[in-house]
């Protein structure tokens, strides 16, 4: 029989709804730090306090702490400050307990004691084999008995810390790859950015930091070869928007941390090194603080030159949530995740964070990953701060100041600011999820730009560099704004798409646009450039026309198989274990396919144009899954023929498989490979009416 804990009291924390402005947030600060009593006030905003609720009894076994069987992590919270340590009375055999924010990574143990609420932060790392995790899920039980009996933590804080990071694309001349680039420059504005940073000396020093896939030994070392490259592919759109071309007027510096050190789903151990293509909430909670504390280090040196004094942090990464227990803000894992945000924000860092992307694109009532869910959660004001021991150093908020001023919170920023992805014609990407567009979105298709590493990337991932890379610029020029008036700078003068946004408030999606919102932010300002755009809709052609032409220019000189394939009908087939997340592949298998549909209603008249990459040649490839959306998102979903794929396993350089198809009135499309390991890659296609 399965063994019972003892009956435990837990006094839950409520979520209180309140209305800022015509706006509607969760303010779970209020409810956590005032769970016995009312909650702060917030001058103006009528911040309802928690409804007063009795102590509940639980009695638990290993399932009402363990919703991902095999993980090899918990997390728990201490009832006081980590006085006596992480360590109970007794240590079951193949377990160790350490501080999260202070001994779980190589990097934070360098960092000294976590500051408040975060020393309270307890992990307990299973240290033999993974798979008797998995064959035996009880062995969790030895380990919770212990945390039970000790009485330092309430064990009801406890819970594993799920995986589930997604992070967030012959046709390889290298005219097409360029004319690629020229049209990502373009459709986010800032395809004048050399010459527009070029003008004037004006800018302050920004850290942006990248919290995914890559770490800083790899990214400062060509002997360490990272597990996945996503990191690097965000770091390089950053990069290009803040310090574009051969720029020398930059000052913006990316420092990366790991969210993602796992290597793949039946490896639990994280590799700090090479980092890995998972991660789990304790992971990033880590990044996320080694970030801050890392850049108040250089942020707080006194004298010198080229000190960063403001960081914008990058989370093109996020997860399902379907793990109640390890979702939970009063369980550690989830805690842990909220409480290094909310020191992040308490230090005056912006953290904009994917809305994620959609893992089938016929799968419907899809909300946003988290931690882009965390856009619902206020930022915490000044006096919460001070409260929980995260305040900023005064004499860096007299220069830099992060809240507003006066006795209350004249306006309450979101604790996150979640980024969605939109095409080049301002619609929703193809792979998005159907319920999780936020109000900010950037352009996400066929992220690349000239001279970097890798494939163009479509997807979330990409917008959300997008706006991290805007803001680290519109910082560097006005550096005296606090972290929401960057944001709502970004928001305001961005492109009215005409959608309504998801979350966290049906309010108008506004696209943003770099070079509209610097315009904004250095009017008036000397030695910062202005009046660089005005605003407007893409145009028609969503500056793809060199791109055709870089296509066309291929299928004259080389060799094009082509073949035709009928319509097939398709269905909605959601992953079963979706807080199990792979990142987008650092090699796509066709990141530049495309279709070309003329106007006209002859039959099969479109076409779609496929050369594979060649880590991909040969074999492997066991069906393809085709996909297209009409304007009203109406899909049309065809499968590639057994002589199409035998055709297209046959490439091996200077070859083009062009398939003719009908797809009625296409403006967007999909692209999903099957591979004979069972791996499942999907990644969007290039639709051009023509």
């Amino acid at each position: 029989m399965m063994k019972k804990f003892g009956s435990v009291v837990l006094c839950s924390l409520a979520l209180v709804a309140c209305e800022i402005d015509g706006e509607e947030f969760e303010d779970f600060e209020a409810a956590e730090a005032n769970a016995g009593g009312a909650s702060e006030q917030a001058a103006g905003q009528g911040v309802q306090a928690p409804e007063g609720q009795g102590p509940s009894v639980h009695s638990t076994d290993y399932d009402d702490f363990v919703d991902c069987p095999g993980v090899n992590r918990l997390i728990g919270v201490l009832e006081d400050s980590a006085v006596n340590g992480c360590e109970p009375s007794l240590m079951p055999p193949d377990w160790v307990a350490y501080p999260l924010f202070e001994e779980g990574s190589p990097e934070l143990t360098s960092l000294g004691s976590a500051p408040g609420d975060l020393d309270r932060f307890c992990a307990y790392d299973y240290t033999g084999p993974s798979s008797q995790l998995v064959a035996d899920p009880t062995l969790y039980e030895a380990m919770l008995t212990e945390i039970d009996i000790w009485g330092d933590m309430n064990v009801t804080s406890v819970a594993a810390d799920c995986r589930g990071q997604f992070a967030q694309a012959d046709l390889y001349d290298q005219n097409v790859t360029d004319a690629l680039a020229d049209a990502f420059m373009e459709n986010i504005g800032w395809d004048m950015g050399a010459s527009a940073v070029g003008t004037g000396t004006g800018r302050d020093d920004v850290d942006v930091a990248v919290v995914d896939t890559l770490s800083q030994d790899a990214a400062d070392s060509a002997l360490i070869l990272p597990v996945n490259y996503h990191g690097q592919y965000m770091a390089d759109i950053i990069d290009e928007i803040t310090c574009p071309d051969t720029a020398t007027n930059c000052h913006t510096e990316i420092h990366h941390t790991l969210g993602m050190p796992r290597t793949d789903a039946d490896n639990f151990m994280p590799n700090w090194s090479n980092g890995g293509e998972h991660g789990t909430q304790g992971d990033v909670a880590m990044g996320i603080y080694e970030a801050v504390a890392e850049w108040v280090d250089r942020r707080d040196v006194v004298g010198g030159t080229d000190v960063p004094h403001r960081l914008v942090i990058n989370l093109s990464l996020g997860w399902n949530r379907d793990a109640p227990l390890a979702e939970s803000l009063t369980r550690g894992p989830g805690k842990a995740l909220y409480e290094a945000l909310q020191y992040a924000s308490c230090q005056g860092a912006i953290v904009v964070s994917a809305a994620g992307n959609n893992t089938d694109e016929l799968c419907e009532e899809q909300d946003p990953l988290s931690p882009a869910s965390f856009e619902s959660y206020y930022a915490p004001s000044a006096a919460s701060c001070s409260q929980k021991g995260f305040e900023a150093d005064a004499a860096y908020t007299a220069n830099y100041p992060i809240h507003d001023a006066g006795p209350g919170r004249l306006f309450t920023p979101p604790l996150v600011w979640a980024v969605g992805a939109v095409d080049q014609h301002d619609r929703r990407t193809a792979n998005s999820r159907l319920d999780g567009i936020p109000r900010l979105v950037a352009l996400g298709q066929n992220g690349i730009v000239a001279d970097a590493f890798g494939d163009p990337l479509t997807g979330s991932s990409v917008s959300t560099a997008v706006a991290a890379g805007a803001a680290a610029l519109l910082w560097s020029y006005r550096p005296e704004l606090r972290p929401y008036e960057i944001m709502n700078t970004l928001y305001d003068t961005g492109w009215d798409t005409g959608m309504t946004a998801d979350f966290p408030t049906a309010t108008d999606v506004h696209r943003i646009s770099v070079c509209g919102a610097l315009s904004d932010a250095c009017t008036g300002q000397p030695s910062c450039p202005s009046n660089l755009c005005t605003v407007a809709a893409q145009p028609a052609d969503g500056n793809m026309g060199d791109f055709e032409t870089a296509v066309n220019d291929v299928l004259a000189l080389t060799t094009v198989t082509d073949i035709t394939i009928p319509v097939g009908s398709g269905m909605c087939e959601p992953d079963l274990l979706t807080n199990l997340g792979d990142p987008q592949p650092q090699t796509p298998i066709c990141a530049r396919c495309n279709l070309f549909v003329p106007a006209g209603g002859v039959a099969d008249d479109d076409k779609l144009h496929m050369t594979i990459d060649t880590e991909y040649q040969g074999d492997g490839i066991t069906s393809v899954e085709v996909t297209t959306f009409d304007s009203d998102d109406d899909p049309t979903t065809f499968w590639l023929s057994p002589q199409a794929l035998i055709d297209l396993q046959a490439q091996t350089g200077d070859e083009v498989l062009r398939i003719s198809l009908e797809a009625p009135d296409a403006v967007q499309g999909t692209i999903e490979f099957t591979m004979d390991s069972g791996q499942v890659q999907e990644n969007d296609i290039t639709v051009l009416a023509i």
